[in-house]
């Protein structure tokens, strides 16, 4: 799973070697490194063709593949999106 990931994050890492010897070099985990929140290079469609249904943000995320459906929490910071 985490070599499919790769391919969600890759262009973060790209712009970051400490997030990508991070995630390169220990263990399994995954996360979705964001270098810059107003610019965020993830891959939602990779997500998706890996079965990804849905993306959970603190960010407010800005892209064609994605369609909010809910705001949580005190202040509505959470944001839970649908990939489309």
């Amino acid at each position: 799973y985490k070599k499919k990931f790769f391919s969600i994050i890759k262009e973060e890492l790209e712009n970051n070697q400490k997030y990508s010897n991070y995630y390169n070099k220990w263990g399994s985990r995954v996360y979705a490194f964001v270098n810059d929140p107003k610019n965020v290079k993830i891959s939602f469609e990779e997500a998706k063709k890996t079965g990804a249904k849905f993306v959970i943000s603190k960010f407010d995320l800005t892209n064609k593949n994605l369609k909010i459906v809910k705001s949580f929490g005190k202040n509505k910071l959470i944001k839970l999106y649908k990939i489309k």
